[in-house]
């Protein structure tokens, strides 16, 4: 029967009759399936944090600088610094050193540094050379 027949003003009426599911499984409650079909008089439960535009553009730069970071330290990592290219090759002479070495052929670099390219451009383990050893020299 409506408002009008029953000689109240329309204005009155504020709800209309909605029918909800009633679960049968007693382990859910019922605002839960009212939420999930979206009848529950509240409406579907929302998430209590909203982001402005500005919040979405924010997280929206920090993952892609993460995701630019990484790709970039993988990258480093696979195309990083390859073998030492040799410039030129030297015959040890007899009584000469790797320092000696090192300090005559590259003098730009500090001994360790240079001992340590000349090391990993002939696969030398230790600093041990003996007369007569051909030794290639890293370039610059």
């Amino acid at each position: 029967m409506s408002a009008v027949a029953m000689g109240l003003p329309a204005t009155t009426v504020r709800h209309r009759a909605v029918l909800h599911a009633v679960p049968t499984d007693p382990s859910t409650s019922y605002p839960q399936v009212a939420r999930s079909q979206g009848t529950c008089p509240k409406g579907p439960r929302r998430s209590a944090f909203r982001l402005t535009q500005r919040g979405r553009l924010v997280r929206t730069l920090l993952v892609f600088g993460a995701v630019s970071l990484v790709m970039s330290l993988a990258l480093a990592r696979v195309f990083g610094p390859g073998a030492p290219v040799a410039d030129h090759a030297t015959t040890v002479r007899p009584g000469q050193t790797l320092t000696e070495i090192a300090r005559v052929e590259l003098p730009e670099l500090p001994s360790t540094d240079a001992i340590a390219r000349l090391r990993e451009l002939n696969g030398l383990s230790g600093t041990a050379i003996v007369a007569g050893q051909s030794l290639l020299i890293p370039a610059g």
